[in-house]
């Protein structure tokens, strides 16, 4: 029999083997690549590398020559900002690391301190690695406060700050330098690689390959453990800062990029970061232009002392917004002349790459939407016209085109078929499928379920949008119980054929009012190229001038192209739609509008009121755009401001959309 001391002991030896190997079942996500965020494991993107054939730099044996005084495949080391008093805390983590991994690949340590480190440092860290190990102190103005930042306010906000290290004035150093100065400490010099390391951080899983050889190899700029949300009362207006940053520096900013992954659908910041106590990042990118110009920027704002602002979030947003293509692409821009390709429409096809989609039923009313909008016919003129026989182009300027199909009076037309599939196909096409309110409504679901099953036969994200029309003359109750019993008997259709319901959105139309427009804008913007990029634009535009709303219109249509991220009040739209038709100086403007520079615009300010509150100031950007604000009358006394925001807004979004 057993003693009971023995089968504790033995109990307990059973419980770590099961934790320890529950710990190497989960892994820990380690890096990003440069294409998504997706968060494989270690073990994961390893075994990937291994199914693929691919050279995922590892084991030791089988790399070369990892003796501690060699030199190794990658320059790299592992760096730590620490004081005296870490000691104990990173002998832990040194004690791990060379146990799970370093011992083999034997790769130097640095370690930095804004004082001298003490001799019993130096022994109690180089007594655990066979490996080089360097100790060096801060450079002069890289630990402190640089001379433009009020100590006062930086005083102040840390005495009345509730939030974690929000009293800590070393903390706000510490964050500065990590941000900004650590890759350009004299010991990192030669590097291209570095794996930050901290006190206390445990390593539980042996690290059987080089994970510095294995970013090189498959060109990975930034290596990460985790993503949580930081504290929201640290980063009150990083995001703002970022914003202007990217007006101000758009040719820094790539064309494409993981912005998304700090920004939500509405264009505010997520809050979401990788948590750089543990970050292997490609030094190239830290010490790129762009980079640089980006802490250079959040620095003289003074957010790290003013709030504190941490290394994690600022990195996590320079990743995202400029990390996409590596360090051998920074820096690419926005589309110049000789790139609007993506732009113009399409050469050559059948349909244009970005288009809408008008269907419906005969006499739905569809082709005098379109009318109304793109040929400038008033609305009664269009209640007579004849079936739509042949599909009809027309087009806006920002290279959308938007088709009139012949109306369903079965599906028997081939030269027109709604039932082929390829017309759907495609990430920049959307669907407007129109419904006459007052005729038969069930005729028209059963035809758009047979649409909508061709569509999303090739195309699961589809944007379907319903146009329920002629509502005109209807009591504001039937209108909303028409709407509710449309939406239900679509969505209620789609989920008993397992048919996406996210992409399908309602509208109520008419040709009566700007209702038409309205649900035409809100269709076509997510076509307009990069139109996250132009959110961003007029969102930071709108804040940094005190507007209420900003749209960049198409003249010609009055359909807006984009906006910023508040809400859109129909007042707001129907107004704004009414100043355009009856300003006599849009014709003018139209004819003889020819920008000197590239940042030129014409100033119109309307003194209308809206609601006895808001007045709207126009900005011709050329002869197809123009911006109206709308905003309270005290900017009239921002003139200044406003024209200088303008014509730097202006410059942007000529370079998005060259017209």
């Amino acid at each position: 029999m057993i003693s009971s001391r023995r089968a504790v002991a033995v109990a307990k030896f059973l419980g770590i083997l099961a934790v320890l190997g529950l710990l190497v079942h989960m892994g820990t996500t380690l890096f990003s690549t440069r294409y998504n965020t997706n968060g494989q494991s270690i073990f994961e993107m390893w075994g990937n590398s291994l199914a693929n054939n691919q050279d995922y730099g590892g084991p030791a044996q089988a790399q070369g020559d990892y003796a501690p005084a060699a030199p190794k495949p990658v320059k790299a080391a592992l760096v730590a900002l620490v004081r005296n008093d870490d000691l104990y805390g990173l002998r832990k983590t040194i004690r791990e690391l060379e146990d799970r991994w370093n011992h083999k690949y034997n790769y130097p340590y640095i370690f930095l301190n804004d004082k001298p480190f003490s001799e019993k440092f130096k022994s109690g860290v180089q007594d655990l690695t066979k490996a080089t190990v360097q100790f060096g102190t801060l450079e002069p103005g890289t630990w402190g406060y640089p001379e433009w930042i009020d100590q006062e306010k930086a005083k102040h906000e840390r005495e009345t700050a509730t939030y974690i290290k929000g009293r800590s004035e070393s903390y706000r150093f510490m964050c500065r330098f990590q941000s900004g100065f650590v890759y350009k400490h004299p010991l990192l010099q030669d590097l291209d690689y570095y794996w930050r390391i901290e006190p206390d951080v445990h390593y539980y899983c042996d690290i059987d390959y080089d994970p510095f050889l294995y970013m090189q190899k498959n060109k990975l700029i930034y290596g990460w453990n985790i993503a949580p949300s930081e504290y929201e009362p640290t980063v009150r207006t990083l995001w703002n800062t970022t914003q202007e940053f990217m007006i101000r520096h758009a040719d820094m900013v790539p064309q494409d990029s993981m912005i998304d992954w700090v920004r939500d659908s509405k264009g505010q910041y997520t809050r979401c970061h990788f948590w750089s106590n543990f970050e292997i990042v490609n030094l190239d990118f830290y010490r790129s232009k762009e980079y640089q110009a980006y802490f250079d920027y959040l620095d003289r704002s003074g957010g790290f002392f003013y709030e504190r602002w941490g290394d994690a979030p600022v990195h996590s947003i320079a990743v995202s917004i400029m990390g996409m293509y590596g360090p051998d692409n920074m820096g690419v821009g926005l589309p110049g002349e000789g790139e609007a390709g993506d732009i113009e429409q399409a050469k050559g096809d059948e349909l244009a790459e970005r288009r809408v989609l008008f269907m419906g039923l005969p006499r739905s009313g569809k082709t005098s939407i379109l009318r109304v909008i793109f040929d400038g016919e008033q609305a009664y003129d269009t209640m007579s016209l004849m079936p739509t026989q042949q599909r009809t182009e027309h087009r806006l300027v920002a290279g959308i085109s938007v088709y009139d199909f012949p109306g369903i009076d079965d599906f028997s037309d081939t030269q027109y078929s709604v039932l082929n599939p390829e017309i759907y196909a495609g990430e920049h096409t959307s669907l407007v499928f129109v419904i006459d309110s007052q005729s038969d409504i069930q005729s028209s679901l059963t035809t758009l379920f047979t649409v909508m099953r061709t569509a999303q036969s090739v195309n699961a994200q589809l944007p379907i949008n319903v146009f329920i029309n002629k509502v005109d003359g209807l009591s504001e109750e039937l209108k909303q119980d028409i709407q509710h019993d449309i939406q239900q008997r679509i969505l209620k259709n789609m989920g008993y054929e397992n048919l996406n319901v996210t992409q399908v959105h309602v509208f109520l139309t008419t040709i009566f009012d700007q209702s038409i427009r309205e649900a035409l804008s809100r269709v076509v913007r997510y076509l307009v190229p990069k139109y996250s990029s132009l959110e961003t634009i007029l969102n930071s535009f709108c804040s940094k001038s005190s507007l209420d709303k900003v749209f960049l219109f198409d003249v010609m249509t009055k359909v807006y192209l984009a906006t910023d991220s508040s809400p859109t009040y129909p007042p707001q739209y129907i107004f704004a739609c009414q100043t355009i038709e009856s300003m006599e100086e849009v014709t003018m403007m139209c004819s003889g509008f020819v920008p000197t520079s590239d940042d030129d615009a014409v100033l119109q300010r309307i003194n209308v009121g809206l609601d006895g509150n808001d007045e709207f100031f126009i900005y011709q950007i050329s002869p197809y755009l123009l911006l109206l604000c709308i905003g309270s009358p005290e900017i009239i006394r921002q003139t200044s401001l406003l024209e200088f925001n303008s014509s730097k807004v202006t410059k942007a979004i000529r370079q998005i959309l060259p017209c």
